[in-house]
């Protein structure tokens, strides 16, 4: 039986403009389960990434709660809060936001000291997600140094460094080529299928979209659409593209 790692029960995010309250997350109720590959998709200002940052923690909420693993992130104080970012999360964000004067190995391990493991492990894990990555042989260079598409694949690394139980992804293929999206995905889902990690995912990409076995669709801060899909398997790529732009289409996408 699947479990529920994240619950939103009336989430409401609102921003003032001009004066006047606006609620990007508008009365959300939502469920994510383990292992889930969840993509959020809408057009532009549809709340997507305010959904993504509340469900993570990264920003406050105006009302309602989410609650990871039955514990309302309300109910955690500020130290509690930050560890609960640092140690049950991971976020990868569209701009890489490595220290530009640390190599890609130290930008991996400077996380993983934050918390209480023993330096040898951190440094022997971080081994380990450089391989994953295919970056064995960039991982002394600096940000600088290396493609964008590796940059990103370092950014993962950083974000998993820790072992979290639920990876959130804003754009993060956003800014890269086709090239380096695609192996940039390719990671995506080998963490979803092979490390069983839970992951949801802001995009406004299909390619990226596919990757998914769940995609919600946000219209005025509203869930408007929620469909299920098989895990993805590459051999059915086309087939799982066509069916998502239909589906995108019909809202109005």
């Amino acid at each position: 039986m699947r479990q529920c790692i994240i619950k939103a029960k009336d989430l409401v995010k609102t921003f003032l403009t001009d004066g006047f309250g606006l609620n990007a997350v508008d009365h959300i109720d939502l469920e994510i389960y383990q292992e889930d590959f969840t993509v959020i998709m809408g057009s532009s200002g549809s709340g997507k990434s305010s959904l993504l940052y509340v469900l993570s923690g990264l920003d406050g909420i105006t009302s309602g709660d989410v609650f990871y693993e039955n514990v309302s992130l309300l109910s955690l104080n500020e130290k509690k809060a930050a560890k609960f970012r640092r140690e049950e999360i991971g976020f990868v964000f569209q701009a890489v936001n490595l220290i530009p004067n640390l190599s890609l190995l130290d930008n991996i391990t400077i996380a993983g000291f934050l918390t209480k493991k023993p330096r040898k492990d951190v440094e022997v894990e971080a081994l380990k997600l450089f391989t994953m990555m295919r970056l064995s042989n960039e991982k002394d260079r600096l940000p600088s140094m290396v493609s964008g598409g590796q940059a990103q694949r370092a950014a993962i690394a950083r974000s998993l460094i820790n072992q979290p139980k639920v990876l959130f992804a804003d754009e993060p293929t956003g800014s890269l080529n086709s090239s380096s999206s695609e192996a940039v995905l390719d990671v995506f889902s080998k963490i979803n299928q092979d490390l069983k990690k839970t992951i949801i995912m802001v995009t406004h990409d299909i390619k990226a979209a596919v990757r998914a076995d769940r995609i919600l669709f946000l219209k005025d801060g509203k869930i408007d659409g929620d469909i299920r899909l098989d895990r993805y398997n590459k051999k059915d790529k086309m087939n799982r593209e066509n069916h998502i732009m239909k589906y995108l289409q019909a809202k109005g996408w």
